[in-house]
């Protein structure tokens, strides 16, 4: 039987003694990401299945028993995290720093640290992938296995691309604007996540749909959290952050947090889910001895990581590799019919809406309004290209009455980076290579794509304010002079595949596990080979998918051939993504 964790932190000159849970756990789930939660929601539905996630963050939405925010909520008993039109003032602001990773070195990142991850501070945007991403991909399951555990997923949380409750569309000037723009040049209006409209996604738009429900956010973090907190069998630790699994051999035993202070043991017939997000499950994992040869030997005489040295080292070289994010740029435009709005002013009228009128107006959504797609190939590559609108100017433009932006998106970049160790033992996401332009056709990709845009914004009477001039040769240089820019939709770091071929660079096999291990797996964005559309929705599904495979070995303990350990093809790859593994060639 499950037992609720009881040990206390013991002092003794001045060091922290290693204390035990009065319990072992069939599931310990390393981050309360959306992948996380939601294996953890499905696992615990069976009572005899013990269920730990350790969060290193503290709480978020009003349903994990979080209480930040705004003075005007705190009636209500709402987070800023609930509040949908908080977004802006919560991922980007100082006062809620507190919420966001704190060990990547060199790069500023906004990766949340709290209940639900990125999905309890990011826009909630919610996508179904089209059907051929997890074809082009060589992902472990059908698109068949994708949308019937989506199906199932949307049976507890909503989604909706109409968030406010009183059934009206809010700051609606930038989509009339871009939709006319579009229109003009053959793209059609749709929504977005019927079968029809994403599977065929070329030369579209349509509103943006959220994970959103009576006009508050239903991320997993209040969708999936709250049923699964009434039971016995499964606890959520916050301000629990995850150093090493523990292992003998490829098969872990535990883990171990919060600097050593604290170890969780597994049972006999349990399991590791790692679902920390692209840039922290691999650091975890190097932590742990699990990954690329010459970091192992980098750590392994630094006593500040123990689980290097713990035993015969695990070599995966894909562990952090393949890292991607998708490409962006924010160009901004005005429009003489253009009422910008911006969240960030927390309009007196805006706010008694929502608070008055049962959570409708402007503060039901985040921001975007638009989402619009187009495909096209680029020096004989086929790039998937978003837009999405959002109601203010970007940067020194946000302030302007008149002003929106256009965020422009490649979805599936061939540049890829490695995330790693230095010599003195700090974690970088970019340690080897960029994901953002590594390759020039990337480059090349996105000033089309940015072209195509401004001209077509500008032949319906809107100015180009970002750059010095809206001709191609000028839209080119905007776009190379902002390189750089981080979407926060990583991923890759860890992919699973179906391809067990010797070439293959895969670092976790078709049962998610990682490679090298026999009841380590992934459920984050780690393990998603290539880019789509943004990825939290997918994030989700797998969580579901990864919880049956679990569910599966707990059943069996692990036992039989169908859970034999498999090892990973060796050598090395960062920096660009070969010929034979682009998702979207044509």
């Amino acid at each position: 039987m499950f037992v609720r964790w009881a040990c206390a932190l013991l002092a003794i000159a001045a060091s922290s003694v290693i204390c035990d849970a009065q319990s072992t756990y069939d599931a310990i789930i390393v981050g309360s990401g959306p992948g996380g939660l939601v294996a953890a929601e499905y696992l615990s539905r069976d009572p005899s299945v013990s269920v730990l996630i350790l969060e290193a963050g503290l709480k978020s939405l009003a349903a994990t028993g979080g209480t930040a925010g705004p003075d005007y909520a705190k009636s209500q008993g709402l987070t800023a995290f609930d509040i949908p039109g908080e977004y802006d003032n919560t991922i980007y602001t100082r006062d809620y720093a507190q919420y966001r990773v704190d060990w990547i070195s060199g790069t500023s990142m906004y990766l949340g640290k709290l209940v639900g991850g990125c999905s309890s501070i990011n826009a909630a945007l919610y996508f179904r992938p089209p059907n051929e991403y997890v074809t082009q991909m060589q992902w472990p399951f059908s698109a068949e296995s994708m949308m019937s555990k989506m199906d199932e997923n949307e049976k507890i949380h909503s989604h909706t691309d109409q968030p406010s409750t009183d059934g009206q569309w809010y700051t609606q000037e930038g989509y009339k604007i871009v939709s006319k723009a579009f229109s003009a040049q053959g793209h059609r209006e749709v929504t977005i996540n019927d079968a029809s409209a994403r599977n065929s996604k070329d030369k579209t738009f349509g509103h943006a749909p959220y994970s959103f429900k009576n006009g508050k956010r239903d991320t997993p973090a209040n969708a999936f959290w709250a049923p699964m907190s009434k039971r016995s069998n499964v606890q959520l630790m916050t301000e629990a952050k995850v150093d090493y699994v523990l292992r003998t051999g490829g098969k872990a035993t535990g883990v171990v947090y919060n600097g050593g202070n604290a170890k969780a043991l597994l049972s006999s017939r349990g399991t590791v889910i790692m679902a920390a997000g692209a840039i922290s499950t691999p650091k975890v994992l190097i932590q742990s001895g699990i990954g690329p040869s010459e970091q192992l030997n980098l750590l392994k005489g630094n006593n500040k990581f123990p689980g290097v040295a713990q035993a015969d080292g695990i070599t995966n070289p894909y562990v952090g590799r393949n890292l991607f994010d998708t490409n962006v740029v924010f160009p901004s435009f005005s429009h003489p019919d253009m009422k910008s709005f911006r969240y960030g002013d927390r309009a007196s009228w805006a706010i008694d809406q929502y608070m008055n009128k049962n959570a409708s107006g402007p503060f039901s959504s985040p921001g975007p309004t638009l989402i619009g797609y187009e495909n096209f190939e680029v020096q004989g590559r086929m790039y998937e290209f978003q837009t999405t609108v959002l109601t203010r100017g970007f940067g020194e433009y946000t302030a302007r009455n008149d002003a929106l932006t256009t965020s422009l998106y490649v979805n599936n970049p061939e540049s890829r980076a490695a995330s790693g160790f230095d010599k003195n033992g700090n974690w970088y996401a970019f340690k080897e290579g960029t994901p953002y332009f590594g390759t020039n056709r990337d480059l090349v990709a996105l000033q089309t794509y940015t072209s195509r845009v401004v001209g077509a914004m500008t032949a319906q009477g809107a100015t180009f304010l970002s750059g010095s001039g809206s001709d191609a040769d000028s839209v080119a240089k905007w776009v190379a002079s902002n390189r750089g820019l981080i979407a926060h939709h990583f991923g890759g770091s860890c992919y699973a595949s179906s391809d067990s071929s010797a070439g293959s660079k895969r670092c976790a096999d078709e049962k998610m596990r990682v490679l090298g291990t026999s009841n380590v797996f992934v459920a984050d964005a780690s393990a998603m080979r290539d880019g789509t559309v943004n990825p939290y929705g997918f994030i989700m599904y797998m969580g579901r998918e990864v919880a049956e495979l679990v569910s599966s070995y707990i059943s069996t303990g692990g036992a039989g051939d169908a859970w034999a350990t498999q090892q990973p093809s060796q050598g090395i790859t960062y920096g660009v993504q070969s010929s034979t593994d682009q998702s979207n060639e044509s």
